[in-house]
């Protein structure tokens, strides 16, 4: 697939300022007392690094954080009990956010880490002097991590003063009509065209949707293709995370609509998103998530 030349431009700009890769970032928390609380324990990391020239992921990294601290005595002090399944291992005490949607449900939390060592790995890897963090709401996780570096003996290194934030560039999605939010919730289902896929609130399928919106937003602000079921954006390497279906990382043939203007209706975000209604002699756009424009029904 050939990049047009608002990539290149796009490209040359991050290089003027010195940034030619990103690191996504995302954690998830106890969210005991709430999941935006900046109190609560890590128990999930992944992180990966994205090459914006040739769009791949070179370094990735997740983990499930082994409970620690307070919440030791869950995990550490369990006798293990073959005869109960569900016994071991019992795991972080986790908030009403997570229980209810059951994010951690499958969770084997006897596959851990130390958290001293996933700290470790970052500050090694990835959250590393001149790094560039990036991801939904980056400020949150990065908060988090700093937070806890302060109790290791290792010093905070001096990250990039650029954090983009995919919630910005949300913002323009919002104002044309085409997302209702400007939250990860919100954008995935247009990043993937599918009004029914949903956030995961794990931390790898977090970072890999993260980076599916960063190029989703990026070829559709530059080069006017918006996404399109099962379309597969840019030249890269296998999907680092193992997952299947996602196509994240894979070559396709960057097919879909251009965006022309802001004229009528056939040059609005909304048509080039969604669609022509399908009703015969309606001049309007689909709407988001609807079978029509939303007038006929």
């Amino acid at each position: 697939m050939g990049h047009g030349p608002g990539f290149h431009a796009t490209v040359a700009l991050m290089g003027a300022k010195q940034i030619k890769r990103l690191t996504f970032l995302d954690v998830e928390t106890t969210a005991i007392l709430g999941p935006d609380s900046r109190q609560d324990s890590v128990i999930e990391i992944a992180a990966a690094v994205v090459d914006l020239e040739s769009r791949s992921v070179v370094d990735r990294f997740d983990t499930l954080i082994k409970p620690w601290g307070l919440q030791s005595d869950l995990f550490y002090d369990l006798k293990r009990d073959t005869t109960d399944p569900t016994a071991w291992p019992r795991g972080w005490r986790l908030g009403e956010f997570h229980t209810k949607a059951g994010h951690f449900d499958e969770a084997d939390w006897s596959k851990g880490i130390d958290y001293t060592l996933a700290l470790d790995i970052l500050l090694d890897r990835f959250v590393t002097e001149g790094a560039t963090i990036a991801g939904q709401n980056p400020r949150f996780d990065i908060d988090h991590i700093r937070r806890d570096v302060e109790g290791i003996d290792r010093p905070w290194p001096k990250i990039d003063y650029h954090v983009p934030d995919l919630c910005s560039p949300a913002l323009f999605l919002v104002m044309a009509g085409i997302t209702d939010g400007v939250s990860l919730r919100n954008v995935i289902p247009w990043a993937y065209a599918d009004k029914d896929r949903k956030q995961a609130h794990r931390a790898r399928g977090d970072v890999e949707d993260a980076i599916r919106v960063f190029w989703a937003m990026f070829d559709f602000f530059t080069r006017g293709i918006a996404p399109n079921p099962g379309e597969i954006l840019g030249p890269s390497t296998e999907n680092p995370f193992g997952a299947t279906g996602s196509g994240i990382y894979d070559q396709g043939s960057g097919d879909g609509y251009g965006v022309r203007g802001l004229g009528g209706h056939e040059d609005s975000l909304a048509f080039q998103t969604f669609g022509p209604c399908p009703v015969p002699g309606c001049p309007r756009p689909r709407a988001k998530f609807k079978n029509d424009c939303g007038s006929h029904s």
